[in-house]
């Protein structure tokens, strides 16, 4: 493997790193937020509904939805992390 290679390499993983440690931090912050209820998970404006998931779901099916979409998507995110991070680990250490 050539020196370019090994660099493309590396990218590719510091890369993958970055999408799993975001999924894992939205994933907690997703199920933390909805436990601590923080108004913008639960309960956020409904004038957001164009930008923010959260807003468009509670404008169109109600604020008794949010909670659990909450739960199972921060859920999802958590698992696709933890995942990748094995994945990630198990490429550069192989294990």
């Amino acid at each position: 493997m050539t020196h370019i290679e090994k660099l493309g390499f590396f990218r590719e993983i510091i890369v993958y790193c970055f999408m799993t440690f975001g999924g894992v931090l939205i994933g907690f912050l997703l199920i933390f937020g909805t436990v601590k209820k923080w108004e913008i998970i639960v309960d956020p404006p409904e004038d957001l509904w164009l930008f923010y998931s959260n807003s468009a779901l509670k404008k169109f099916c109600g604020k008794e939805v949010l909670p659990p979409f909450n739960y199972f998507f921060g859920a999802m995110a958590l698992f696709f992390g933890i995942f990748g991070l094995y994945n990630i680990f198990n490429i550069i250490f192989g294990f």
